[in-house]
């Protein structure tokens, strides 16, 4: 039986996707729920930030792929946004941890969301080698 090369590709795409994806997990896992929102200084962002930001990257990379893509959240995409212009201006980096919205358990359910987002488009979609990298 021969493996389409390309459905092998995303097949390898969507390993490492889990992959990393867990190992952020794992980074935070000894956390208590009070630690994600912590800001120790004006040029750290908390861990619940971090959490998000690294969904909502993702959400940036696919709508350049696929211009019909919606954002999960307008509100999100506005907290989340590190400096990324055309996406709207960001939340000054100094004042994220004073924002006691979105919860660390609204911000893993986002986690979780584009998780499977993600996942579905790597599936479904044939990636050229730019999109791949």
């Amino acid at each position: 039986m021969t493996v389409n090369p390309e459905l092998q590709k995303n097949n390898e795409l969507l390993q490492q996707f889990k992959e990393t994806r867990n190992r952020t997990l794992e980074l935070v896992k000894n956390l208590e729920k009070d630690d994600f929102v912590v800001q120790t200084a004006a040029y750290m962002s908390p861990p619940k930030w971090h959490i998000g930001h690294v969904s909502w990257i993702y959400e940036a990379i696919i709508s350049k792929i696929d211009k019909n893509y919606q954002f999960h959240s307008k509100e999100l995409s506005e907290y989340l946004n590190s400096y990324y212009q055309q996406f709207g201006a960001p939340h000054d980096k100094g004042l994220r941890g004073i924002i006691s919205r979105p919860t660390i358990n609204e911000i893993f359910q986002y986690f979780n969301t584009i998780n499977q987002k993600v996942e579905k488009f790597i599936q479904t979609h044939e990636l050229n080698e730019q999109e791949k990298n």
